[in-house]
């Protein structure tokens, strides 16, 4: 059986860190960092482009999420946006920079705002695990780095997380404020079924009706126990360690598979991403023109090919009257995931080719 540490030491020094702490969940390693940078408010900048949960783990930690748009080439953080939130926010106390689908953003840039500003970086690698930029891995350059071993992640263990970085005081902090977190509820299962069903009953409503997005305000909070809780069984870090082997592997499968769409997947109103660094596909995302997304995806699932239009933008479902961020809701209006994980053949991969372009012409 492996020990909790050993999984710990392999995962800092996979991601040059010195300090590993392994968690339940990606999104506690979020709430674990933000807590521990102290009980003073302020808002955390954030990309509107995003999953759900990670802006909740924001919430949970006390701050203020203070959303940002993001670049229509590569679908992440603008930098141009996120130096001008800097200039403008006060009270700024992290930004928390996602590498969207699995590839990363102009990061020397922003890891130089960050700095300038003596703002915290948060580096979410949740989709990104096995990436690299400019020769380093993906996870090596936050002041925070959080991994993921969840549903559908680069390496799907079923479940867990971890939290990365260098500094000895924040190693004690971080771990101090895991103890504090509840044991996981007897009934999570059952939580998370209700959890989907509320989620994707609301999100469609909210998008269509932003003024109801006072529906969305207390839903964080009636699920925290769903994400938030300490638990880390033998069996889930033994699951993670032996999965690690696998991840170059994996890598490969999905860039390869990646590649086969954006050279295959030809047509006029299909805009391929432009992706600087050498990420790892999460799924393989791009935009269709046109306001035909619903209409499009169901042809795509009728002809049998699992897509999704993740993600929405998320600012619209905590702001009852939002900024206007044009790249993020033509981003969420417009976008198309199509799968890339090893479970495929490439017989699959060109049936999903094939229901792409007859559904898209």
């Amino acid at each position: 059986m492996f020990h909790k540490r050993a999984l710990e030491l392999r995962l800092a020094e996979m991601h040059r860190r010195r300090y590993c702490i392994v968690t339940s969940r990606g999104t506690v390693a979020i709430f674990l960092a933000l807590q521990s940078l102290g009980s003073e408010q302020g808002c955390v900048i954030i990309p509107a482009i995003i999953c759900p949960s990670v802006v909740n783990a924001i919430v949970y930690a006390g701050f203020t999420p203070e959303f940002c748009d993001v670049r229509l080439r590569d679908f992440n953080l603008d930098p141009v946006a996120l130096e001008r939130a800097l200039k403008t926010q006060k009270a700024v106390r992290a930004v928390l920079l996602p590498h969207l689908y699995g590839h990363p953003t102009d990061i020397d840039r922003i890891r130089e705002l960050t700095r300038s500003y003596r703002v915290p970086l948060i580096e979410d690698v949740a989709q990104a695990l096995g990436g690299s930029y400019n020769g380093s891995p993906l996870g090596s350059f936050g002041d925070f780095s959080i991994l993921s071993f969840g549903h559908t992640k680069i390496l799907d263990a079923g479940g867990g997380g971890a939290v990365l970085f260098d500094s000895e005081e924040s190693f004690d902090r971080i771990r101090a404020l895991a103890r504090r977190l509840p044991q996981k509820a007897n009934d999570y299962h059952q939580l998370e079924t209700i959890y989907r069903r509320v989620y994707y009953t609301l999100a469609p409503l909210i998008r269509e009706r932003n003024e109801l997005s006072f529906l969305y305000s207390s839903f964080p909070w009636i699920f925290r126990n769903l994400f938030l809780f300490r638990d880390v069984s033998p069996t889930l870090v033994e699951r993670i360690y032996s999965c690690l082997p696998l991840l170059p592997a994996i890598v490969k499968k999905r860039n390869e598979y990646a590649a086969h769409y954006r050279a295959h997947l030809n047509h006029e109103a299909i805009t391929h991403p432009l992706y600087v660094g050498q990420g790892v596909y999460w799924r393989y995302s791009f935009l269709v023109r046109g306001n035909r997304q619903y209409e499009i995806a169901q042809a795509i699932r009728k002809r049998g090919v699992e897509v999704s239009n993740w993600y929405p933008p998320v600012h619209r479902f905590y702001q009852v009257h939002p900024e206007k961020l044009k790249h993020s809701e033509y981003v969420g209006d417009h976008m198309f995931n199509i799968w890339v994980d090893p479970r495929y053949t490439r017989k699959d991969i060109n049936r999903t080719v094939q229901a792409v372009l007859r559904s898209v012409t």
